[in-house]
């Protein structure tokens, strides 16, 4: 051969040893080039170093082309070979037999850590030149074996342990599934039971257990959370959250454990912070609670904050920076960096006096990074934490479910005097937030001084909130001062910095109409603040020339509703504005019943059996095109998504209401459709001579049993959610809630109606219930979605945000398809817990 055939064999041998990553891609080209480029017939690479003296050649590695064998006369020849000096000789020509009848000569190469490569050619020949190129090509192809298969060995060992991984977090999620399963027995048999009459060294045993009972669950819950997450299994939900709202629950939820430690715990927000942005609010909720939890349990004295700000603003995202900060014990440097690790204790002695299963920071981290963002500490030993969330979120606008601020907000003067600036400075901001012009001041002769200013300067205010610890002269002996001088004019509201049990019956005695506790939610103060502003315009005469209100008395309504609990609703309302109704069961009823009987008004039902509530508006409006006449009809759906209204309008609907619906808002919109579209029976046209909307409600307020109970009674303080009673002991944090003085608020404050509509939704949850599960046993989706559609609507009646939420979801994933498993056990799992609180308050 001459030198140019030479270099190219060898820089082609050169080239097919990088051409894959892949070791058995990367032999076969190599063996390819040296049996197409030596004469070849075959090539083989055995595994064996230092070579084996055993019978049998080693197992291959590689073979070109496939399925070629070695001539069976070779064999015992390099066999012989390998057990003499191959290992000191990299090239081993072998030489045809003069008298073998399978002369089969080769040449065998050196793998140095690998074994050796064999071809079998007509000739053994390789000029000295060659043997010597061919020589370091072999060590740099022993070297490219090796790196691929250590990176082979390495992808076993990271998939072994990957799947290693995952088996762990399946078994963790299955053995915290079933131990859940008698630790709801444990702790629903506990509850029972302190139902009962026992005396107070047993009652004192049972609380205990279920105390435990619940930090067990707590710690199952963790386990859950984390295995999800490790398994991959974490379904986040985003949505457009109003994060102002978010954060003041997640403080309020934990106030009392914080008070009970002697702690202040507050929370505050930048003034240019926006308000809604999309994320998953129950998972971030989890997040806060337990950075604030942790907070708490390592704070000995001092307080607790939550601060939340944002920056990087644009019009679609903004990067949100929430930090907990408290005056606790701090974090050791040592620690601080593992402190987000699994099972990792801040306090990690044998003798640590904080109990838990270090599993909440862990928990908390891996949410956060599922979301997009991260989390860091900051702490000093012996002075107290920072731990910071920064994330980056989608901004959004107000979700269609929150009600907009009333106009009677708007330019409503309030006076807020608090000594502590922080305060100060967020329930002012707050009260821009509803609409509403907020003043300031600092203590309570302040406040009296800027209260006799605004009197004299006939611009008085709407409302003034009094912090009751103010030193000096704080905020009961100012309000005694105040509704002395001024009791045509004051409405106070005490803020108190814990529900003590002496607020109420302090308020009562002065007159107050109420008091609201910190930290207070946007939503808890807009409530509060309705409340009390409602209550003065009924306490009020209207101005002269007020314009009258339509009379609603006499009316005929027809009632389109397929639900019998929400039948029952309706007709309760609408008996105590003075309507008569009549029911129909679809939108076909309903046309029947238009037909041989006059009615003033409709309300239709959107979705509906046999025919929908739109199907038929449109059915009605055909009619009256060839008829004449224009008859009333509201919508009253439980859908309220973005673009529900848009559509009942395009129908022929005159006004639209949301589920659930109460009486102001139904009266409100009975009274603009009927004034925009008067009744086909009696047309109006002298609305001066009929009475106001605000003396109709005095009078009604007058009759007995009918006085619609304002939020925040005297006496009552903070309407009180959830379902629980003064005196009555926290709900678990992970359990359904359902807000009961709310829902008597939304239906007028009849709770003799709003207890038989219980009664009925008790009897019948049971049936939607199943109706509901065998829907999605048989593929029915569509009709599951109306099910779901109608459990969140008859939810909602009470308040139970939650499940209705959970309803929600299985009904707009229903509408595309089969709803997610983990969903349909969410509603299974809160309907469960919800039921039983229910029906204690039916019974009690």
């Amino acid at each position: 051969m001459s030198r140019t055939p030479n270099t190219e064999l060898l820089y082609d041998i050169a080239l097919s040893i990088g051409t894959s990553l892949q070791l058995e891609p990367m032999l076969a080209h190599v063996l390819d080039v040296l049996t197409t480029r030596l004469g070849g017939e075959g090539a083989i690479v055995l595994s064996a170093w230092p070579p084996a003296t055993t019978d049998a050649l080693p197992a291959p590695l590689c073979v070109h082309p496939a399925g070629f064998r070695l001539d069976p006369a070779m064999q015992p020849r390099i066999l012989a070979l390998l057990a003499g000096d191959l290992h000191d000789r990299p090239v081993q020509a072998l030489a045809a037999d003069a008298g073998s009848s399978h002369p089969c000569p080769g040449i065998v190469f050196r793998l140095p850590g690998i074994g050796f490569l064999v071809i079998q050619r007509p000739t053994a020949d390789l000029p000295d030149e060659l043997q010597g190129g061919l020589t370091t090509l072999m060590n740099r192809l022993a070297n490219a074996i090796q790196t691929r298969q250590y990176q082979d060995a390495l992808r076993r060992d990271k998939e072994a342990a990957e799947a290693a991984n995952s088996a762990k977090s399946r078994f963790l999620a299955v053995m915290s599934h079933e131990i859940r399963t008698p630790m709801n027995g444990v702790m629903g048999m506990l509850d029972l039971v302190l139902e009962t009459e026992l005396d107070r060294e047993q009652r004192e045993y049972l609380d205990l257990a279920r105390l435990s009972a619940h930090s067990l669950l707590q710690i199952i819950n963790d386990i859950l959370d984390l295995s999800k997450v490790e398994s991959g299994r974490l379904d986040l939900q985003p949505e457009p959250a109003d994060l102002i709202e978010l954060a003041g629950s997640a403080v309020k939820a934990l106030a009392a454990r914080a008070w009970s430690r002697n702690l202040t715990i507050n929370y505050s927000f930048a003034p240019d912070v926006p308000r809604f942005a999309k994320l998953d609010p129950m998972r971030f909720r989890q997040v806060l609670t337990n950075l604030l939890g942790n907070a708490i349990k390592f704070t000995e004295e001092g307080m607790v904050h939550l601060e939340v700000a944002a920056v990087d603003i644009t019009a679609e995202h903004a990067r949100y920076r929430f930090r907990v900060t408290d005056t606790g014990i701090g974090i050791d440097p040592a620690r601080l960096q593992n402190i987000f690790d699994p099972f990792v204790q801040v306090d990690g002695s044998t003798s640590r006096r904080f109990e838990g299963t270090g599993l909440g920071l862990t928990i908390s981290r891996e949410l956060i990074e599922y979301m997009g963002g991260c989390i860091h500490a900051n702490s000093i030993p012996g002075q107290g934490s920072t731990f910071i969330i920064d994330i980056v979120l989608q901004l959004s606008a107000a979700p269609d479910s929150l009600d907009d601020n009333p106009p009677e907000l708007r330019g409503r003067r309030i006076l807020v005097a608090d000594n502590e600036p922080l305060d100060r400075r967020i329930l002012g901001a707050m009260l821009e937030m509803l609409g509403t012009t907020a003043d300031t001041a600092t203590s309570g002769p302040e406040a009296m001084f800027k209260v006799r200013l605004a009197r004299q300067q006939q611009t008085p205010y709407d409302l003034i909130l009094l912090d009751a610890d103010m030193p000096g002269t704080d905020g009961y002996r100012t309000a005694e001062l105040l509704l002395q001088e001024h009791t045509d004019q004051a409405r106070i509201l005490m803020v108190t910095s814990s529900a003590l049990s002496g607020d109420a019956q302090r308020c009562r005695a002065l007159g107050l109409n109420g008091y609201i506790t910190k930290p207070i939610t946007l939503q808890e103060l807009r409530h509060a603040v309705m409340g009390l502003l409602r209550q003065a315009r009924r306490d009020s005469p209207g101005p002269a020339g007020e314009p009258a209100a339509l009379p609603l008395q006499q009316l005929q309504v027809l009632l389109a509703e397929d639900n019998p609990v929400n039948q029952r609703v309706a007709v309760g309302l609408l008996d105590k504005l003075g309507l008569h109704a009549t029911v129909a069961r679809n939108g076909a009823e309903a046309l029947a019943l238009c037909a041989s009987k006059p009615f003033d008004l409709i309300l239709m039902d959107v979705m509906m059996p046999v025919m929908d509530g739109l199907e038929a508006t449109r059915e009605i409006r055909r009619r009256e095109q060839d008829q004449g006449g224009h008859m009333p009809i509201i919508a009253m759906t439980a859908n309220a998504m973005q673009g529900d209204r848009e559509m009942c309008l395009q129908a022929g609907m005159d006004g639209y209401l949301s589920k659930p619906v109460n009486s102001a808002s139904l009266e409100q919109e009975i009274r603009r459709v009927l004034r925009e579209h008067p009744s086909p029976r009696h047309p109006r046209s002298e609305p001066a001579q009929r009475p106001s909307i605000d003396f109709m409600l005095d009078q009604l307020s007058k009759l007995p049993g009918q006085a619609p109970a304002p939020p925040d009674e005297p006496g009552n303080g903070t309407a009180q959610a959830d379902g629980a009673r003064p005196g009555d002991d926290a709900a678990p944090a992970d359990q359904p809630r359902y807000d009961w003085d709310r829902a008597l608020e939304l239906i007028g404050g009849d709770e003799e109606l709003l207890l038989s509509v219980l009664a009925m939704f008790l009897d019948e949850l049971p049936g939607y219930m199943q109706s509901l599960r065998d829907e999605l046993a048989g593929g029915d989706y569509a009709s599951a979605y109306r099910t779901a559609h109608t459990l969140k609507g008859l939810l909602s009646t009470f308040c139970a945000g939650e499940a209705a939420a959970a309803a929600l979801a299985v009904e707009q994933q229903a509408r595309d398809g089969p709803p997610q498993t983990a969903s349909i056990d969410e509603l299974n799992r809160l309907i469960a817990d919800l039921t039983p609180r229910l029906a204690q308050r039916l019974h009690a």
